[in-house]
């Protein structure tokens, strides 16, 4: 069983989509450390507890892996704000938080993903590097986490990113489905099944 929102940025009707076992929240804002940006995680947070949530946050950045593990499987929702995708990727392997969420969404954990935190759910981060304004370390090496089977590029309404998309599209199409979505919109996969509620 597994349940993931992906979205670009904000999820109107979160509380009605939500599908969470409970209220206990866990937001993860590493991406946003990079851009020195604390609005980034603040409004995801926000937005959470709009949805009736109680949040506590969790940084990769310093965390351990038992600490991860242990946090990820106690929540309801697991949340996963934008900023730096490649950032976000590389905290996420040296906190073990790919295997903390797989087991998380296995006993009905719900992920929620916004621009870089939809990106890290893929099982590659590579076109991104067509698409994205961060660039990955040549050191880093861009498997995602896995946990779709698809890549999220988000903010397809902001100035340039749709022509950048339509040629990551044909670069990388045949290799990795890669979904567009503008701010507002958000992707739904329920157990293998698929949706996208677009704004």
């Amino acid at each position: 069983m597994a349940r993931l929102l992906l979205a670009s940025r904000g999820i109107p009707d979160l509380s009605a989509i939500l599908g969470a076992r409970g209220r206990h929240a866990v937001l993860i804002p590493d991406a946003a450390d990079p851009l020195d940006d604390p609005t980034i995680p603040a409004e995801v947070e926000r937005e959470l507890g709009r949805a009736g949530l109680e949040v506590a946050r969790l940084t990769l950045d310093t965390s351990t892996t038992s600490r991860t593990y242990s946090a990820v499987t106690a929540a309801d929702v697991v949340a996963v704000s934008g900023g730096d995708p490649f950032h976000l990727l590389a905290v996420a392997r040296r906190a073990g938080f790919g295997d903390a969420v797989r087991a998380a969404l296995h006993t009905g954990t719900v992920y929620i993903g916004y621009s870089a935190g939809a990106m890290l759910a893929a099982p590659t981060l590579k076109p991104l590097a067509m698409t994205s304004p961060f660039t990955a370390p040549p050191e880093l090496e861009l498997a995602g986490l896995g946990l779709v089977d698809i890549l999220i590029l988000p903010h397809d309404d902001h100035p340039g990113r749709h022509d950048k998309h339509r040629s990551a599209q044909a670069a990388f199409g045949d290799s990795v489905r890669l979904i567009t979505l503008r701010d507002g919109d958000v992707f739904i996969h329920n157990d293998g099944c698929e949706s996208i509620l677009r704004r």
